[in-house]
């Protein structure tokens, strides 16, 4: 869908919206029999297994950047991931450390999640709306992403694992602590167990997406505590923490402070909270302009208002 990592972007300037951007997601993905619209019905029996589906999101503001709301405030970075999941586990305390971090994200919290949706409409709702000033922004262009991606559900292993690092104590880890910590969980541990050869798996598995992230879709029967998410037909993207494997000298980051590299035997390191933006994705996504002088007319078809997403 890009070059290089550059996203590819789309200018709108038809009449009949809906209709118009409906037809450019067709003609960007109508060659490829590898991806389709979702029509979930909230069950994962209706998903095909590594088949890519649709996703949108919208933002009122085109100049906005794809990044979980957790990294747009810079400050004491990496203990307030742990701080805000300990306080929703509190409030919550009979939900499973698997629905923490979305939980925290529908109750505006600052997470490692971006949310995306399987319903245009309520895409575009959010590329035409400011919430924070409860009215159609008309003062800038609007920008809805569509990305075609092979989701995770909430049960997979990796939304486990990505799950439960947000709770690790401590800035920094190497592959000895990731699996003492990692095995400290009992469904972790029984997952892998079953497997056999546990740590290298556990390895393979975070090697394989932390570095990225992932898309989540949910059950809608298990996720009944969490209205917005069902209202807003919602799909999480986990974003992954940064990690170092290799003989290079590592890099020492600047959101971390006071640790002794030379100390670490390891060179797997991961900083569990060191949040990384999903930058790659923009290769996957289109990127659709919405012209602010048209928000009123998309506004007025969709038929999606802040009260029917639960806002």
């Amino acid at each position: 869908m890009g070059d290089d990592g550059i996203i590819k972007e789309v200018l709108l300037d038809y009449n009949d919206i809906i209709e118009k951007i409906s037809d450019i997601v067709d003609k960007n993905y109508k060659n490829s029999h590898f991806v389709k619209p979702l029509k979930y019905d909230g069950s994962y029996s209706n998903l095909v297994e590594n088949m890519p589906y649709i996703f949108y999101r919208g933002h009122s503001n085109y100049t906005w950047f794809l990044e979980p709301s957790i990294n747009r405030n810079r400050t004491n970075h990496s203990r307030k991931e742990i701080k805000i999941l300990k306080e929703v586990k509190e409030e919550n305390f009979n939900l499973n450390y698997k629905d923490i971090i979305a939980m925290a994200q529908h109750n505006g919290k600052p997470t490692r999640a971006i949310d995306f949706t399987y319903d245009l409409k309520v895409a575009l709702f959010f590329a035409c709306y400011d919430l924070k000033e409860g009215k159609i922004d008309e003062e800038n262009d609007g920008a809805l992403y569509v990305c075609g991606y092979s989701p995770h559900c909430e049960n997979f292993i990796s939304s486990k694992i990505i799950n439960w690092l947000a709770f690790y104590e401590n800035d920094i880890m190497d592959k000895n602590q990731l699996s003492e910590y990692m095995m400290s969980n009992s469904e972790i541990k029984k997952y892998y167990e079953d497997k056999g050869n546990m740590i290298d798996n556990l390895l393979l598995d975070v090697n394989s997406y932390l570095k990225y992230g992932f898309m989540i879709v949910y059950d809608k029967e298990k996720i009944k505590h969490n209205e917005k998410l069902i209202k807003q037909s919602g799909s999480l993207f986990y974003c992954g923490s940064y990690f170092y494997v290799g003989n290079k000298k590592i890099k020492k980051n600047k959101r971390i402070k006071k640790i002794n590299y030379a100390s670490i035997e390891s060179k797997y390191i991961i900083h569990p909270h060191n949040i990384v933006n999903p930058s790659w994705i923009n290769s996957m996504c289109i990127k659709i302009k919405i012209p602010k002088e048209f928000k009123k007319e998309i506004y007025s078809q969709i038929n999606v208002t802040k009260e029917s997403l639960g806002l």
